[in-house]
């Protein structure tokens, strides 16, 4: 039944945060205390749980909920401008946690970390039973969100911790990654390969920056520094303008060998590199970190690593559902565990 217009709306967790002064989180752990929750001092609790009998709120909650027993719901941040691999990644967790007998529910923010601490703030007043975290290597603030989680005892990030050690993760192997490839290229006789990313946006780019430094230097190239190019062009690098933008700085310094972050920026600078005149790989050789179905279908097909996203997916649902079969009372441990990327030999490179 529809309720009438002038019905009074049921009291919120931001209504009592409002007025005690506090973030809703504080506001979460103050109502629903778990184990770990212990960063709200007894006089904040007491003011608000007196504010949530005044304003007489109540969780929409499930009956089993309420009583504190299991809520059978894994929380899952996301960033929202992940790629179609990420979301298959995803899938693959729904589907495995599905099979368990629980289902997933899906916060999703962009470089936002106020919408995560919301995310998580919600999370507990759903009292789930975990937490997968797919979002959390912003360069401004991911050694934040870490400690967000703490009074979760069960969750697993995706991608290794910006604060090494603070939680059990399953990450994609991102330095033997770029190993792969600068192997690949120097065995087919590149002196000049040249390691583009799209400008420094979070964390992991740091590590295939490092990656690709470490192996250039195991090789003795002089100042690897030079070879490693951080852009933002104009548009974005998946665009025309971006690639032509980056032709027109990185063509004088004469590179024989390009790694690039997709498949859909290689294929549009192997275009574009037609249109001038030079071919792919017998001038510039191309390859991706992320092989997809597009760069496997294009002429010539791209060179690329396969990060096994369903495989990430399915460890990290795995060590979940391991840590939450545990008793409450028991320590979880930190675990860590790396899936090996496999090179996808197309050829371009």
């Amino acid at each position: 039944m529809r309720k009438p217009d002038n019905a009074p709306r049921k009291p919120r967790i931001s209504d009592i945060a409002a007025m005690a002064g506090v973030s809703r989180m504080t506001v979460s752990q103050a109502l629903n205390p778990r184990a770990g929750s212990v960063r709200v001092s007894p006089e904040t609790r007491a003011k608000i749980q007196r504010l949530a009998q005044k304003l007489n709120y109540r969780p929409n909650l499930a009956a089993r909920q309420l009583a504190g027993g299991s809520s059978k719901i894994v929380g899952y941040i996301l960033d929202a401008q992940s790629t179609e691999n990420w979301i298959s990644c995803m899938a693959t967790v729904e589907q495995i946690l599905g099979e368990a007998g629980y289902r997933l529910q899906i916060g999703a923010q962009h470089d936002n970390f106020r919408a995560i601490e919301e995310q998580v703030a919600d999370f507990h007043a759903r009292n789930v039973d975990g937490i997968i975290c797919c979002s959390h290597t912003y360069l401004e603030f991911g050694a934040k969100i870490a400690p967000l989680f703490e009074s979760f005892p069960n969750k697993v990030f995706i991608h290794e911790p910006v604060t090494p050690g603070s939680v059990s993760f399953v990450a994609q192997d991102q330095r033997a990654g770029i190993r792969m490839l600068v192997q690949r290229l120097i065995s087919r006789g590149c002196r000049a390969p040249y390691l583009i990313t799209p400008g420094i946006t979070d964390c992991v780019h740091y590590i295939r920056i490092n990656a690709f430094l470490e192996i250039m230097r195991e090789y003795r190239f002089r100042r690897p520094e030079q070879y490693s190019f951080q852009l933002a062009p104009p548009g974005g690098l998946a665009t025309e303008t971006g690639c032509n933008w980056l032709l027109d700085r990185l063509l004088p310094l004469r590179p024989d060998g390009l790694i690039v972050y997709s498949d859909i920026i290689a294929i549009r600078l192997i275009n574009l590199l037609k249109k001038r005149g030079l071919k792919v790989p017998q001038d510039i050789a191309v390859a991706s970190h992320r092989h997809t179905k597009y760069g496997e279908a294009n002429s010539p097909s791209v060179t690329g690593l396969d990060y096994h996203f369903a495989e990430v997916g399915r460890d990290a649902a795995e060590l979940l559902l391991k840590f939450m079969q545990m008793p409450k009372t028991e320590e979880r441990p930190v675990v860590g565990k790396y899936i090996q990327p496999s090179l996808f030999s197309g050829e371009s490179a």
